[in-house]
């Protein structure tokens, strides 16, 4: 086991900070969905979290370490929120916005980065530890894909076909 540090410090308070200040946007922000859709938005943003960590995270790849040490702890998980909030947030916006056409990759342009300052923020107060030759940039493609599923699954999940209107 690798440790990184120790106790309650930065790489915590950034977490908590990122997502107490996600959840005041997200609750300020129309709300465009039934509750069950906002959950099943929050719940694909913690998957993409736990699905980066156990793919390339983890051996045989290791590319990264996540908060104190290289086991995984309770900081771990808690960081999956932030993915959960900013992907409710990403799509609220999207809809708010009523993006379309080529349009959408200047979005998810945009939103890859703000991922990628707010990961680089992270490396900075120890939330992040790359290895074997894991570097910043490497995290650009995953960005971009992420936020691409993230709106198939928007309009290929959650739009009625009926009518083409989202769900109010």
């Amino acid at each position: 086991m690798t440790t990184y540090d120790a106790g309650f410090n930065s790489n915590e308070i950034f977490i908590l900070v990122v997502v107490i200040v996600g959840a005041i946007i997200a609750f300020k922000l129309p709300r465009h969905y039934p509750n069950l859709i906002s959950l099943c938005y929050l719940l694909f943003g913690l998957y993409i979290g736990y699905l980066a960590d156990q793919t390339i995270g983890i051996p045989p790849f290791d590319f990264y370490d996540v908060n104190d040490t290289s086991n995984y702890g309770m900081w771990d998980f808690v960081s999956y929120f932030m993915f959960a909030i900013s992907t409710y947030i990403y799509l609220n916006v999207y809809t708010s916005l009523k993006i379309k056409g080529y349009t959408t990759i200047i979005y998810i342009g945009v939103w890859a980065g703000i991922s990628m300052l707010m990961e680089y923020i992270a490396i900075e107060v120890g939330v992040y530890h790359f290895k074997n030759g894991y570097k910043h940039l490497y995290s650009l493609p995953f960005y971009v894909t992420f936020e691409s599923i993230s709106l198939l699954l928007y309009h290929v999940t959650f739009i009625k076909k009926s009518n083409n209107r989202v769900y109010k």
